[in-house]
């Protein structure tokens, strides 16, 4: 199958070359940005005609996104519109892996690096924060890690469309319909939202970094469960695995950090995302042991070069950029 818009400069300036991925209802596009003569991402929604609320995620991504401009969120640069007036969106183009893509391969993280990650996280998302956004969809699939040196690499949250302000609206003012409450994996979500809570806040993402950095640290997600059904439950009312039983070395002052994050009660999680930076320093450096000598940094392993795609509803398809174009 022909792809129409291989070739067929869009918005004046950017002419796609080859697909980068596909999943759930978007398709992302290498590029060439005529203006700047780089390569950029342009990620386009299918199945417009019968897609309404992917083309509110994908403008809403653009219109948080765009004005952030830190260097831990995946940089949104133009939008526009094809000739069937559907929308597009024009990305900073990411080279690296999925931090899901990172977890599946080396499984958990030496400790250093877990808290490195999750800080860089807190940094980006703390940027939406300031603005008076929650992302609500923060996932190991929506964490990229592009490597800046052998033993480095700089973290970038992507995918803002299932972002709200904090009121609960979405940035035109329009409220969240109940069609587009659940948002994003149910293994990250919070308590709240697993009991059907419409309340969203900074909470709501630190809680989730949280769930996340217990999963670089133990090497699991804390919870596993037969069908959705007991997942939702475990979410909504069960407490994970203590740390140490499956992870002796870890710090006791970060063991104390990730539970405060994961608290069930809200009010009990840290209130901001430097409040929880600042924590898990403090508690990483806290008689903190050497690592195990048969534990080598992630960093040691391959790492497959990709330009950045994401979607938070299905995992992509990614292909690397010396895929010839589609016929």
């Amino acid at each position: 199958m022909v792809d129409q818009l291989l070739g067929v400069p869009l918005g004046g300036r950017y002419v796609p070359r080859f697909v980068l991925g596909e999943g759930g209802n978007a398709r992302v596009y290498l590029a060439d940005d005529h203006r700047t003569g780089g390569a950029v991402a342009l990620k386009v929604l299918l199945e417009t005609r019968r897609n309404v609320e992917g083309i509110a995620r994908l403008e809403r991504e653009g219109r948080i996104a765009g004005p952030l401009n830190h260097p831990n969120v995946c940089r949104v640069t133009d939008m526009g519109q094809l000739a069937d007036n559907s929308p597009f969106i024009v990305m900073e183009l990411l080279a690296g892996e999925s931090l899901a893509a990172r977890i599946s391969r080396v499984g958990r993280f030496p400790i250093d690096e877990a808290v490195d990650v999750i800080f860089q996280v807190l940094a980006g998302l703390s940027a939406a924060h300031r603005r008076g956004f929650v992302h609500r969809d923060v996932t190991p699939t929506n964490i990229f890690l592009t490597p800046v040196g052998p033993r480095s690499t700089l973290v970038k949250v992507i995918d803002f469309g299932g972002a709200l302000a904090e009121d609960g609206s979405t940035p035109e003012g329009l409220p969240l319909t109940a069609a587009g409450i659940v948002v994003g994996t149910p293994l990250y979500m919070t308590p709240e939202q697993a009991q059907g809570s419409r309340v969203f806040d900074s909470r709501t993402d630190i809680f989730v970094c949280g769930t996340i950095l217990y999963q670089l640290l133990t090497g699991q997600p804390r919870f596993q469960a037969p069908n959705l059904r007991k997942l939702m439950e475990a979410v909504a009312f069960r407490s994970p695995p203590p740390i140490p039983t499956l992870r002796p070395d870890v710090p006791p002052g970060l063991v104390a950090v990730v539970e405060q994050a994961m608290a069930r009660d809200r009010e009990l999680r840290f209130a901001t995302a430097e409040a929880f930076q600042e924590a898990m320093l403090h508690g990483a450096a806290s008689a903190a042991p050497p690592l195990p000598a048969q534990e080598p940094s992630s960093f040691d392993q391959p790492t497959v070069q990709l330009p950045h795609v994401g979607e938070a509803d299905a995992p992509w398809n990614l292909v690397t950029a010396r895929r010839k174009p589609v016929a």
